[in-house]
């Protein structure tokens, strides 16, 4: 589906239907509420970093799960990291690694372009989907789009922020874009990833306390789109007009533009048809990675452009993400920061119940504090990064 233009425009006719429309956003809501309370979450036996949103549609969660698996690797936090998805609008009922079939009708689009930077695994239930990464020898999980899936307890929990869309009319479904009222949403979060400049003053909006991270959404500087020849260009993603404004803004021009539905099942008949344009207009055809995986082959599918981009962290003011585990009667966690040099970026390393060994929980002291630069452990504590028990456990070894 396209997100409809009154959750996001400022016309006054915006305003009468979404009013029109809040008893359904109302029902909605209580009824994602009662989804919620209705879940227990079972502990994974491995760390669970989870991405996601607060909104239908695409906030740049795939490449942001892209770029969080490269600094995982890069800085070594984890040996062997995996991603876990659902597989959108796949066919997998049982929890299976991504294989090399290249079948978005089988795995879902998002599971084929995440599987091109780790080992991706697609489970319905997401906690038996991270006991096969167990099995198979995964030491992390990196969760795509799970923030409203509740029966698996996560360690760290990011919400993915889009800059130009923002949280929209600040209603929910159906009458705006929420998928929940915005302070259940901030309830899940222990952290935001703000992409793109602040347009609607989201930060205004977001709960003190929690880090905000920004990052930029960059084309790939080694790209091979060439600028001598026009471009039709065609996607069916949460919202396309952002990736035309990226086309725009890398001076590709345009002859043609053609937006379809989110998740969109290309045909033959429709390829055929932006074939046709493209060689009327002396033109070539251009897309995205997600909408290319979708594409069904046939003779010169290979000539389509991609604009590969990628997500780019900045240095935000904060040191650090890392925080402690959520599991409920555990006294200590043995907490270790990675630092990204280049991105001052912390991720959470490792979480792992430690119980009451009050040598295991000094070390764990020790680490959180080198991993703050020597910052004191009160500090540390103050930042939030330890709560209840943990403050107190943390005290008697400090």
């Amino acid at each position: 589906m396209k997100a409809p233009s009154f959750w996001y425009g400022p016309t006054p006719n915006t305003s009468i239907r979404a009013a029109l429309l809040t008893p359904l956003a109302s029902l909605y809501d209580m009824a994602a509420r009662m989804h919620r309370e209705r879940r227990t979450p079972k502990r994974s036996p491995l760390p669970v970093i989870c991405l996601g949103n607060l909104v239908a549609g695409g906030t740049g969660k795939t490449p942001t799960a892209i770029a969080m698996m490269d600094l995982l690797k890069s800085r070594n936090t984890f040996l062997s990291p995996g991603f876990l998805t659902r597989g959108y609008r796949g066919k997998i009922e049982k929890p299976e690694r991504v294989d090399e079939s290249h079948d978005p009708a089988m795995w879902g689009d998002e599971a084929l372009l995440l599987n091109r930077h780790g080992p991706t695994y697609v489970a319905r239930n997401r906690y038996k989907g991270t006991l096969l990464m167990k099995e198979q020898g995964c030491d992390a999980v990196l969760m795509d789009d799970g923030l409203q899936h509740y029966s698996l307890e996560k360690d760290l929990s990011f919400a993915i922020i889009d800059g130009m869309m923002g949280f929209g009319n600040g209603m929910v479904i159906p009458a705006g874009p929420l998928r929940q009222s915005l302070a259940d949403g901030f309830a899940l979060c222990d952290a935001f990833i703000l992409i793109g400049e602040d347009q609607r003053n989201v930060k205004s909006l977001l709960p003190s306390g929690k880090p905000v991270f920004t990052a930029s959404t960059k084309v790939k500087p080694d790209h091979k789109i060439s600028r001598e020849y026009p471009y039709v260009a065609f996607c069916g993603i949460g919202y396309p007009e952002k990736f035309r404004a990226t086309l725009q803004k890398s001076e590709i021009d345009l002859c043609g533009w053609h937006a379809f539905p989110d998740h969109h099942p290309y045909t033959m008949a429709e390829i055929q048809q932006l074939v046709g344009e493209a060689t009327l207009k002396q033109a070539h055809l251009i897309t995205t990675e997600k909408d290319y995986a979708r594409l069904p082959d046939f003779a010169g599918k290979e000539l389509i452009k991609i604009l590969p981009i990628e997500i780019s962290f900045s240095d935000p003011d904060s040191r650090s993400m890392a925080t402690s585990g959520r599991g409920s009667g555990m006294v200590g966690y043995n907490v270790q920061a990675a630092v990204d040099t280049t991105n001052h970026l912390i991720v959470a390393h490792e979480v792992t119940n430690v119980g009451t060994d009050k040598s295991q929980l000094a070390n764990m002291a020790n680490q959180a504090k080198a991993a703050l630069e020597a910052e004191s452990l009160e500090a540390f504590a103050d930042r939030g990064y330890f709560k209840g028990e943990e403050i107190l456990a943390c005290e008697e070894v400090g």
